[in-house]
């Protein structure tokens, strides 16, 4: 089910996305589908969109570290984690520890 939605989402969001090329939240979604389909690099590409439209997107760093670390980035990944943090992001406090 999980699948099929985000099939569904990555169709609508890349829809509103033509509509509004600097929609950082659209790029935001659209990457946590990309990330549960395991398209990695292609949810990297979007979640540097919606970081390049929203400097401040603390959730997109965090998820942006998360999937690097998922493909052995680790020095990138702490990078996102320390700034996901220091926006304000608690679940990328735990991942600090792992990153000294």
């Amino acid at each position: 089910e999980l699948i099929k939605a985000d099939f569904g989402a990555i169709e609508d969001l890349s829809k509103a996305i033509g509509l509004d090329s600097a929609y950082a939240e659209a790029y935001y979604q659209r990457a946590l589908s990309l990330y549960h389909l395991k398209e990695y690099r292609n949810a990297i590409i979007d979640f540097n969109k919606a970081i390049q439209f929203n400097p401040q997107y603390a959730d997109a760093y965090y998820y942006r570290g998360l999937t690097r670390g998922l493909l052995n980035e680790v020095n990138p990944a702490c990078v996102d984690f320390i700034k996901a943090a220091a926006l304000g992001n608690k679940e990328a406090v735990d991942f600090l520890e792992d990153c000294k």
